[in-house]
């Protein structure tokens, strides 16, 4: 079996049997308001053996508090809340999001954006990366010299790792960051980025394309062939060619047992592992499990990747009613239900994903308004949506103004001349200069076409 499926295959396997929320929210707008209903409830158990649990009464509680109606059906064991929105939106499931509106005598444009749990602080992200790639580094540096302080070769490897390898391993922070972000948006990322981070360790001189097909099956080789391999690329950083035996002093690397001592042995000697024993203590509420050096050291490698191998997901389900298609949306337009569908799976706890993000913009033109001055429906979907966008940031002076033109106008030969001629009062009149209105010009004379 391949590795990428057999993970896919073991985490489907762990994570089955544990419990989870399911949120189902749909939408639809109601004069300038979104009407919003919510239904959740929680299951457990796997496959066709999942039944509903009951619901966090905190949970419950906390989102009822941001409704004006909530009901428990308890034969479902559902919770369903109902309420009307404008503006902000409710923080029930986890994020933030808003419904506005920009009208305009040509009609109304609508926008609707949602952000669901996740972490959206790429700057903090990026900073937890980059200090766990320099206490890796820092804490391989201190075992390489407590190990090999005697060989005077010791003097290069630390070399290599001081600088390239801890600027390597912040490479292969961000190369998984790209792959997470990318497979939202795209499926079968995973391949490409795969091939990409073994180009990069390639380039970069951590094996040779002999040693690949023992890098590749190494989920079946043999676990000498594996140890030596690392002995060999320690030695190469040392200087030593491959034409000459592994010094005597990289002997540990070729043994699992002693290897896994020698590292235990040092991490429990160094501030950091100390610092995050007690955290753990704190964090256990002084339960008596101490923290191993296999969990510590995995702390640090997830925290470089932040591949939550095995972290929990809920399942969000939203829907948003329209009288048309949408003409912005990053969600699955349904013509026959006329809804928009978004489906998300989202972190239960400490959330490190990326927010999982609904948006659609729509329109509802004036078409009584628009006929009556210029003849016809010249502004609909996107181009109201822009035409709105652009009067909303002018001055309300300039809006007055502006306005005043539109009502001015009639169908007929006056009509073009009108619009072309226009300038704000206060705009300068050069020839050479952009006037303001040339944005919401064009598109009116597009529609007129």
């Amino acid at each position: 079996m391949k590795p990428l499926p057999w993970l896919c295959f073991t985490v489907a396997l762990i994570t089955a049997g544990c419990p989870s929320s399911e949120y189902t929210i749909a939408m639809k707008p109601v004069g300038d308001g979104l009407e919003r209903s919510l239904t959740c409830w929680r299951e457990d158990g796997s496959g066709a053996s999942r039944h509903r649990v009951d619901f966090p009464t905190d949970e419950a509680d906390a989102i009822a508090a941001r409704y004006s109606f909530h009901e428990f059906i308890e034969g479902a064991k559902e919770h369903r809340f109902r309420g009307t929105f404008r503006g902000t939106l409710p923080d029930d499931v986890g994020g933030a999001g808003s419904f506005t509106n920009s009208t305009s005598p040509l009609g109304d444009a609508f926008f609707y954006v949602e952000r669901f749990r996740g972490e959206d602080d790429l700057a903090a992200r990026l900073e937890r990366r980059h200090l766990a790639a320099n206490q890796l580094t820092d804490l391989l540096i201190g075992w390489a010299a407590a190990e090999l302080g005697n060989d005077p070769r010791a003097e290069k490897l630390t070399g290599f790792l001081t600088g390239q390898l801890r600027q390597d391993l912040k490479s292969l922070s961000l190369y998984a960051w790209q792959t997470e972000t990318a497979a939202r948006f795209k499926t079968g990322v995973e391949e490409e980025f795969t091939v990409r981070i073994g180009q990069f360790l390639h380039e970069r001189g951590y094996f040779k394309l002999t040693e690949l097909p023992v890098l590749l099956n190494a989920e079946h080789a043999d676990e000498k062939q594996l140890l030596q391999l690392v002995q060999r690329l320690v030695a190469r950083r040392m200087g030593v060619p491959d034409s000459e035996p592994i010094p005597a002093s990289l002997a540990f690397l070729g043994d699992k047992a002693r290897l896994a001592a020698s590292w235990e042995k040092y991490c429990r000697t160094t501030d950091l592992f100390n610092a995050k024993s007690h955290e753990h203590h704190q964090q256990k509420g002084g339960e008596a499990s101490d923290l191993t050096v296999s969990d510590f050291t995995g702390d640090l490698i997830s925290s470089i990747v932040e591949f939550q191998l095995f972290a929990a997901h809920d399942r969000l389900s939203v829907t948003l009613t329209l009288p048309a298609a949408p003409d912005f949306t990053n969600g699955a337009w349904d013509p026959k239900a006329s809804v928009v569908r978004w489906q998300q799976g989202i972190e239960q706890d400490d959330p490190r994903e990326l927010s999982a993000l609904c948006y659609a913009t729509w329109t509802r033109p004036s078409e009584a308004f628009q006929k009556e001055r210029f003849g016809k429906l010249a502004l609909t979907g996107k181009a109201l949506v822009a035409y709105n966008t652009w009067r909303a940031s002018l001055t309300p002076a300039r809006v007055e103004e502006w306005d005043a033109l539109i009502a001015s106008l009639k169908p007929g030969a006056e009509l073009i001349s009108k619009l072309e001629s226009f300038r704000f009062t206060d705009e300068p009149r050069r020839d050479d200069a952009k006037a303001l209105a040339d944005p919401a010009r064009a598109l009116i004379l597009e529609g007129l076409k």
